[in-house]
């Protein structure tokens, strides 16, 4: 039997007891509205399969075949590069290549306003607004996080904003809601 990267994490998060303020893998709308399924945990396979709902199918795909020559170009005289399965079922890319697959959905999901939730204290999200902030905050008080924790926000590639939840909340007036 063969078990794959997502089935292991799940196996591997079912037994481990988890901290009440965990509600990884989850993401968060640019309306505010929550979104996790718990038979999706990963965010990667969540945002694939979203952007596909999204009728975004074809850009996912050009966006995976587009990274996959940058990783050919750069790492291919070491290691042999990955191919693009010859599909357009996303499931099959996703298990072919999942490494590649997870990063280009999250990113792209995430260029369309959306906030990827690492846990109560922590979110990625590029373009955060009103809402976003709003909800992830409710979501940690509802799982118990502390309000003078670091909380923190997680742009593209730096710190966006980090401190306790009055502090997240003034920077959160400043956002456009």
């Amino acid at each position: 039997m063969r078990i794959t990267e997502g089935q292991l994490r799940r196996i591997i998060r079912e037994e481990i007891t988890s901290d009440a303020t965990d509600h990884s893998q989850g993401w968060i709308d640019p309306e505010g509205a929550y979104h996790y399924d718990p038979r999706m945990p990963e965010h990667g396979e969540w945002a694939a399969h979203k952007l596909v709902d999204l009728g975004m199918r074809y850009q996912l795909l050009d966006a995976i075949q587009a990274e996959l020559g940058v990783w050919a170009s750069t790492f291919g005289r070491f290691v042999s590069p990955p191919r693009m399965p010859r599909t357009e079922n996303i499931e099959v890319v996703y298990r072919e290549i999942p490494w590649i697959a997870s990063d280009v959905a999250k990113d792209m999901l995430q260029e369309l306003g959306w906030a990827a939730i690492s846990n109560a204290y922590e979110i990625s999200a590029p373009y955060p607004n009103r809402a976003i902030i709003d909800r992830w905050l409710d979501l940690g008080m509802e799982a118990g996080a502390d309000p003078d924790g670091l909380f923190k926000i997680h742009g593209s590639s730096k710190l966006l904003a980090s401190g306790n939840m009055e502090e997240i909340e003034k920077f959160s007036r400043r956002l456009r809601q």
